[in-house]
Parts: C-alpha cells; sequence; structure tokens
C-alpha cells in the first residue's frame, strides 16, 4: 500500500496535532502492508525536505495560500496516481482539496479533524459548506474521539455512520523508553530551580494558555491546599499567560506555581510528575472544546496518573478511576478534593499510575489505532 500524506501541523511546530500527525505517519510506516509514505506539509516554519527511515519522504513548505493549496494538491496526485490513498491531517483548506482533486482522479481519500477545526462556529459561510462538502465526500472521515464525532455530526446533519473514530496512536517508545543520562542532568536542574524534593508532590500542566483550558481554576484550587510542599508547573504560552501570573501573585502563591512558558523538552517534567491535568472546559456558542486531549496521552505514556474534566472528548483520554480522576470542569472545590486525594492516599496513586500502560497499549495501541485504520483504508 502506497499512502500520500498532507497536513498543515508538523514539527518544529508546536501543538498536539502537529505530534499527532508525526507519530501517525511514523506508526503506519511500520505497518507490513504499507510499501511508501509520501508527506507533504503547508505552512511550516521550517521548509525542508527530509527522509524519515526508508519508506518515509518529508516536504516542508512556508505557503498556505488557498490557491497554492490546491495547485500543490493537484501536482501531487498527478504525480503519484498509482498511489492507493490520500490522507489529509487538516480539515480545511487541506482536506478540501485532496477531497476535490480524489474525486477528479478517482482515488481513495481520507480526512482527520480533531474538534473545533469542524466546529468553529466563527468560519465563514463559505468556509462552512466547503467544510461539509468534504466531510459528505471524502471516502473516510476519521476523528480522535466519540465526542467530536457527535458534534460534528450534529453541525452538519450527517449519518451516525459516516464519521469513523480512530484514536491516535502512542507510539511504543514512549511506552518502554528508558531514562536518559542527559534527562537525569535535567531533573536535577528542575528539581533545584523549583525547590523540589522527593517529598514534594508535584502537579504538571501541559497546554496552550487560553481561556478554554481552565488552568485558573486550577491554580485556585492549588491555592486552596494550604501545604508548602506542592508544586504546580504550568507548561505553555497564550494569550491568558499574563492574566494567570497575576493570579498567582493575587494569591500570594508565588513560591509553589510557577508559569514557565514553553519548554525545549517536556519529557523531563513528566519524569518527575505525580500527577498531571487538563481541565477544559467547553465554550458551547463558540464550537471550541477538547477534541480528546492529547497531552494525557503523553502523561500516561511516562506512567503518570492524571485529572481530567467531563468536557469534550477528555474522558476518552483515560480511564476514570484506574488511570485517574474525572471531575466537573469550572469546579474549584472539585479539583481541590480530587489533588488532595492524590496527595493523601498513596496506594490510589500508585494504582493509577500502575494501570498507565495497559490502558494505553488496549485504547491506543498499534492494532487499535494504525491497524485499523489499514483495515478501513483496504475496506474503501
Amino acid at each position: 500500500m502506497k499512502i500520500y500524506f498532507f497536513g498543515a501541523d508538523y514539527p518544529p511546530t508546536g501543538g498536539g496535532i502537529a505530534t499527532y500527525s508525526y507519530e501517525w505517519i511514523q506508526s503506519t510506516a511500520m505497518h507490513d502492508e504499507v510499501e511508501v509514505i509520501e508527506v507533504l506539509i503547508f505552512g511550516n516554519r521550517n521548509p525542508r525536505s527530509e527522509s524519515l527511515g526508508k519508506k518515509v519522504a518529508v516536504i516542508t513548505l512556508r505557503n498556505i495560500g488557498f490557491l497554492y493549496v490546491g495547485y500543490k494538491v493537484f501536482s501531487s496526485f498527478w504525480k503519484n496516481r498509482d498511489y492507493d490513498i490520500f490522507h489529509s491531517f487538516n480539515l480545511f483548506p487541506v482536506g478540501f482539496w485532496v477531497t476535490f482533486w480524489g474525486k477528479i482522479f478517482r482515488k481513495k481519500t481520507c480526512v482527520a479533524f480533531y474538534g473545533t477545526d469542524a466546529c468553529d462556529t466563527s468560519a465563514s459561510v463559505k468556509t462552512f459548506l466547503l467544510k461539509k462538502w468534504t466531510l459528505r465526500n471524502v471516502s473516510l472521515p476519521i476523528t480522535i474521539s466519540d465526542f467530536t464525532k457527535r458534534a460534528t455530526e450534529k453541525r452538519y446533519s450527517l449519518g451516525s455512520d459516516r464519521i469513523k473514530v480512530i484514536y491516535p496512536v502512542v507510539p511504543q517508545a514512549l511506552l518502554f523508553g528508558t531514562k536518559s543520562a542527559e534527562e537525569d542532568r535535567e531533573i536535577f536542574k528542575i528539581k533545584k530551580t523549583y525547590n523540589i524534593s522527593d517529598n514534594t508532590f508535584v502537579i504538571i500542566s501541559v497546554c496552550r494558555l487560553v481561556k478554554r483550558k481552565g488552568v485558573e481554576y486550577l491554580i485556585r484550587a492549588v491555592a486552596e491546599i494550604r501545604d508548602k510542599d506542592i508544586r504546580l508547573l504550568i507548561i505553555g504560552d497564550g494569550p491568558e499567560k499574563d492574566n494567570l501570573i497575576n493570579l498567582v501573585n493575587i494569591l500570594d502563591i508565588r513560591d509553589r506555581v510557577f508559569i514557565l512558558g514553553k519548554v525545549k523538552d517536556i519529557i523531563p517534567f513528566y519524569r518527575i510528575g505525580s500527577v498531571s491535568t487538563l481541565v477544559s472546559y467547553n465554550l458551547v456558542d463558540d464550537g471550541d472544546f477538547e477534541g480528546l486531549g492529547l497531552v494525557l496521552l503523553e502523561a500516561q505514556s511516562y506512567g503518570v496518573p492524571v485529572i481530567g474534566t467531563r468536557s469534550g472528548g477528555v474522558p476518552e483520554a483515560f480511564e476514570e478511576n484506574t488511570t485517574g480522576l474525572l471531575v466537573f470542569p469550572q469546579d474549584v472545590k472539585a479539583l481541590e478534593n480530587a489533588v488532595r486525594m492524590m496527595i493523601d492516599d498513596r496506594e490510589m496513586r500508585d494504582r493509577l499510575a500502575e494501570n498507565t500502560h495497559s490502558f494505553l497499549e488496549r485504547r491506543f495501541g498499534f492494532k487499535n489505532t494504525i491497524g485499523r485504520y489499514i483495515e478501513l483504508c483496504k475496506s474503501l
């Protein structure tokens, strides 16, 4: 099988979708039935050509203009007419053009989408109609959670069997990787910088700092816990950063809560984390919600239990009372209680941590993700 991937989020671009795209491509290349993969990425800040192993060739471009994308996708179809699947990791505009030229060339096409990219209510009528046409005409529309599937079906009046849910793959390297000497050095620096001892309870929050991520409520919950041996490390950047720093100052918890911005390497932080959180809430009127919560998969891959909210696809990213605790969004008291449970009940916390890898392998392992994807492609 030959697959041509297109997208608009790919490293070094940050964010969950860039990571998702990269890991999906790498994992697909591991499937025995996949012979060769080509990748064309738009809107990348590091234009380049590179090979990823023997099967994968990648080209990234800076431009993402609507007509430019259309021309480049056409060229890819024309030059690679013997390929079996043309797959876009972007709904619009890339996914539209992949579907459009797929119809012209009579090729099997796949478009992946994640949440807000499909359900954003601020999009123009023209964009809405082009997205609707794409979802109705692509051979295989896939998304990352049941919540996103239902929300998209409702918004575009699609049948319940049209969209397929295929969860993101968690690479085996993450599940079974070992700690390096360099990580040990970074961990030592982090502990020294934030005054973390072996007895310190460390909460990790990795997200873009926007209102919907609910970080304000997490900070307020930590402020209610009068324990000097607790640290909240907030990793990420965004328009709410200054407001959150002001909140930390107002609550006078600068010795316990730290807003780090972007970091070069997230792994050492997961290595010292006692728990990782994603406390998002839905902006219903804007069609803005958490499609799944990829950072929770990342945290669990390092054996870190999680706390998440009943919001969007977040509850699908872990298993309640098996790998983490589930609370209602925008509820400071519920968050406080969940953190206290993690602190006070070490036996429970250890049990949740021990369950993370088996849960990830069951729901997000190779067979249930890439294996299912290849079978669906073959069945088209």
